[in-house]
């Protein structure tokens, strides 16, 4: 009785210590959240003010680093000689006539479309290159702070540089966009200091995530993939300091010129379409040199930006393309088990290369009249009384579920015991009678045969 009594009266005070277990935890989170997000507003801020000391910090940072690329370390030791007429030289040939500047900057021109609306002020589409300016300092910086580290070069690792450019894009687009979102009415670095307030902590977590898991990749047996996962974890590094240091200067110059109305290409001062209209000016003056900084995002925005803003939301509202959504993911659903049900082990390297590939042909062939097999050895390093019935029993049902497997070859199967056992001279009377017989057996019989 006194237990129970005990018990009820503990019931709710441990109510009470939970409710006020969880506000402390909510408390102490959003605590977190307002004092990250005041240090990057404060961080933003002191980039504004000195906009070009962070530009001169990443370009020293990344260039000393990249000196170290002249002692990279490769193991290509072995060199290929692509014949003239063969498939990978005119492939190689193609890439070169049509794409004789593939670079990233090159890459993201047509990506970069949309970042050119707005007027001759407040277009963007400069500082999105600085954007790309900026992966690809990191990706030299990554490369030279691997070869200072003796970290060598494998193909693979060429690779790397797509995905440095797309991440450092994406965070480039994060940026701009909370840019765009800032109040207008506020100060240039009251500007950047929200634009850091509200999106650096987003592209801070993203590049954490994006490092961790390349730095699972150490974990691998592969060399390669080790080497593969070192450079690209260093550049996503220097990817996110210099989207902190680089692009947030850049994003600062910008700003000043937007305000000071400056063209983006001249940077000379220039009038916004109005005063030219009421100056009597042509149209082709006002056409290429008209502009004013912008009072809303939309008067920035061009029609590739206001479009998914305005057509997704009515898009996805719509009954018949929820419908649609539903059944499209039932289906990829569907598929996605019916593969891995029935997901076979092996590559085939003829489904590597064209079909009209000599090496396509080449496999087949090398893979239907000369197949590769090796052979399966089982080895028992232990002490075992072979002439027990129970051992060879034992050894008996080893084989047969080893059989059972759908990749083994029984047909030519190579077994000393079983020979042994249908000879004339096998005993299993004893140890010494069993052994000695098996002397006699392997010199007189397997020796001479």
């Amino acid at each position: 009785m006194h237990k129970e009594v005990h018990s009820q009266l503990n019931l709710p005070t441990l109510k009470v210590v939970l409710v006020y277990t969880e506000k402390a935890d909510m408390f102490l989170s959003a605590l977190f959240e307002e004092r990250l997000a005041g240090t990057f507003d404060k961080y933003g801020k002191l980039i504004a003010r000195n906009p070009v000391s962070a530009i001169m910090f990443a370009i020293m940072l990344n260039g000393l680093l990249a000196i170290n690329i002249l002692w990279m370390r490769s193991n290509s030791d072995v060199t290929v000689y692509i014949p003239s007429k063969s498939q990978a030289y005119l492939d190689t040939q193609l890439v070169r006539n049509y794409f004789p500047d593939f670079t990233g900057t090159n890459f993201y021109d047509q990506s970069l479309l949309d970042l050119a609306g707005g007027n001759w002020v407040s277009n963007t589409g400069h500082l999105g290159r600085a954007g790309v300016v900026s992966s690809g300092l990191s990706i030299l910086g990554a490369l030279g702070l691997g070869s200072a580290l003796q970290i060598e070069f494998v193909n693979i690792v060429g690779v790397m540089p797509f995905l440095i450019i797309g991440i450092g894009v994406d965070d480039m687009f994060i940026l701009m966009s909370g840019l765009a979102s800032a109040p207008f009415s506020k100060s240039i670095e009251e500007r950047v200091g929200q634009t850091m307030q509200s999106n650096g902590v987003a592209i801070t977590i993203t590049s954490l995530t994006n490092v961790t898991a390349f730095a699972v990749g150490l974990l691998s047996t592969f060399q390669s993939v080790r080497h593969f996962c070192i450079y690209t974890g260093l550049a996503l590094l220097l990817c996110y300091v210099n989207q902190m240091t680089f692009f947030l200067g850049c994003m600062t110059i910008h700003e000043r010129r937007v305000a000071a109305n400056r063209h983006c290409i001249t940077c000379l001062p220039t009038k916004s379409k109005e005063e030219m209209n009421n100056e009597g000016e042509n149209c082709l003056k006002k056409s290429c040199c008209g502009g004013s900084p912008p009072s809303s995002r939309s008067e920035q925005e061009s029609v590739f930006q206001k479009f998914p803003s305005v057509a997704i939301p009515k898009l996805v509202l719509w009954l018949p393309f929820k419908i649609l959504v539903i059944v499209g993911f039932v289906v990829y659903l569907g598929f996605s088990i019916w593969g891995v049900v029935h997901l076979q082990n092996g590559l085939l390297l003829q489904n590597l290369v064209s079909e009209s590939s000599y090496y396509h042909s080449y496999s087949i062939w090398n893979y239907d009249h000369f197949p590769s097999k090796f052979i399966i050895s089982l080895i028992f390093p232990s002490n075992i009384s072979y002439e027990s019935s129970e051992t060879q029993n034992l050894i008996a049902d080893i084989l047969t579920e080893i059989k059972q497997d759908q990749d083994i070859n029984t047909e030519n199967e190579i077994n000393w015991l079983i020979s042994y056992r249908s000879s004339n001279l096998y005993d299993n009377s004893s140890g010494q009678s069993f052994g000695m017989n098996l002397k006699e057996y392997i010199s007189e019989y397997i020796v001479l045969k």
